[in-house]
């Protein structure tokens, strides 16, 4: 009896050794502050969260907000179309992806959904699309979003 319930104790205490040596990205069995995080990873990251925050934040988001049409519909206004891309080589080739994915995206709208579709306005950050949506839902309530383009897929 005490054998097994040894057994099961040290499976239990293995199993969160293994998450914390090849999984876990914080400590699961050792959440003091006693003992660094990084003494149970065998592979101990160079990465600082600076690095981490530059990578995430060089995005490029751009918006083009609609006006949409079609005989079976009334007028829709305030349709908003993003596309997002990561900045790689320079900034004329990543806008120009960006320009391409939304008018394929636009001609497509057009040809199968709605009859007449004209741009409102165009916005376009350094930024995550999520972020500039919430930005740009917040200054108009009636924004809707149509859908978010990933442009580094080729398509």
């Amino acid at each position: 009896m005490i054998r097994l319930l040894l057994k099961r104790i040290l499976l239990l205490i293995f199993i969160f050794i293994s998450a914390n040596l090849f999984a876990a990205e914080a400590p699961v069995f050792f959440p003091s502050k006693k003992i660094p995080a990084n003494f149970f990873h065998i592979n101990n990251r160079t990465e600082d969260s600076s690095a981490i925050f530059t990578k995430r934040a060089i995005k490029i988001c751009s918006c083009q907000v609609l006006a949409l049409q079609s005989s079976n519909f009334r007028r829709q206004k305030n349709i908003a179309l993003f596309a997002e891309k990561t900045n790689g080589r320079n900034i004329s080739y990543d806008m120009s992806r960006i320009n391409r994915v939304m008018e394929k995206e636009k001609r497509h709208m057009q040809s199968y959904f709605y009859d007449k579709l004209t741009v409102l306005n165009s916005f376009t950050e350094h930024t995550d699309c999520k972020s500039l949506y919430t930005k740009l839902k917040t200054k108009n309530k009636y924004l809707v979003l149509y859908d978010i383009l990933d442009a580094d897929i080729r398509r």
